[in-house]
């Protein structure tokens, strides 16, 4: 089954990141998509497992004709979905997630296209 979120913010909510999920047993793929308005994008795949309610996966991305990884932990609720809030490593630059994180992105669900 393949599963469909959107996550807006900013002032007008003009900046949109788009998850799409398909679940098979524990296994996990999709794609995530970051597009800010009038900033660089990021979009790739996700690979991962689901535990429970919990997705870690990992997200190859390309921005800025770089590809670059991440790891993504997601929260599956009845009406949506909540990503974990990566912290910054101020030596590295590079986002990690902290145990301390919290699944506070909330994504409404929506049609696929």
């Amino acid at each position: 089954t393949t599963q469909c979120y959107l996550h807006t913010e900013g002032a007008k909510k003009q900046d949109s990141t788009f998850l799409q999920l398909s679940i098979t047993d524990n296994v996990v793929r999709g794609t995530l998509s970051h597009l800010p308005y009038e900033k660089d994008r990021s979009t790739g795949e996700l690979h991962g497992t689901k535990d429970g309610d919990i997705i870690n996966a990992t997200w190859v991305y390309m921005q800025e004709g770089m590809q670059d990884s991440m790891a993504v932990s997601l929260k599956l609720g009845t009406s949506g979905i909540t990503q974990k809030q990566a912290s910054v490593d101020a030596t590295t630059g590079r986002m990690y997630l902290a145990d301390t994180g919290t699944y506070s992105i909330e994504y409404g669900k929506m049609t696929c296209r």
